[in-house]
């Protein structure tokens, strides 16, 4: 996950009310690097510092930027469709389109009810990276129900109402069937 609050915490882990939630990670406080998030009412967010780092073996060095809170949101779908197995962030997808070979790169994909979901985060993203990105979903499309029999479940996860008109009308445009779940249709936020 990378970056999770204390409620994402409780969501995925058996870690009790909130008082005792705040009691196991001030019991880890020695591994973690805990920052005021203001994006979600300045909760705090818990990452691992080297000595947690160096004590599950993980070398990827997390710095507390501007991106946290797309790893949060992200952190929220995951949490929405039960903590899928096979969440996988941030995997380039290749495949051939006559020939010329085309990549696409969702913040993550899974499984859910016997169908291969691809995810989009939009927070920050322009509208035009957007259209481009259905686009090669459109693209993707084709190819996909010729290999599997059915076309992945794409979801976009955005921050209000407003932005989920716009993207719905571009995915409109490019004929690609999109899910836009908005941050109150998730139980985690």
């Amino acid at each position: 996950m990378g970056f999770a609050t204390r409620e994402q915490l409780q969501e995925i882990h058996p870690l009790g009310q909130k008082r005792n939630a705040l009691k196991v990670l001030q019991s880890m406080s020695q591994w973690l690097h805990t920052r005021r998030h203001p994006e979600r009412d300045c909760a705090n967010v818990y990452y691992l510092n080297k000595e947690g780092r160096q004590m599950i073996g993980c070398e990827l060095e997390r710095k507390y930027t501007s991106e946290v809170e797309h790893y949060l949101m992200r952190n929220d779908v995951y949490i929405h469709f039960n903590c899928p197995d096979d969440f996988e962030t941030e995997v380039e997808l290749a495949f051939q389109l006559h020939g010329v070979e085309k990549v696409i790169r969702p913040d993550a994909h899974f499984s859910h009810k016997d169908k291969f979901c691809l995810l989009e985060v939009d927070r920050t993203q322009s509208m035009a990276e957007n259209k481009k990105k259905l686009a090669r979903y459109a693209e993707l499309i084709p190819v996909f129900k010729e290999q599997f029999a059915y076309p992945p479940t794409i979801i976009f996860y955005t921050l209000t109402e407003s932005r989920r008109i716009l993207l719905q009308r571009a995915a409109d445009e490019h004929k690609v069937n999109i899910t836009v779940l908005c941050k109150n249709d998730l139980k985690t936020v």
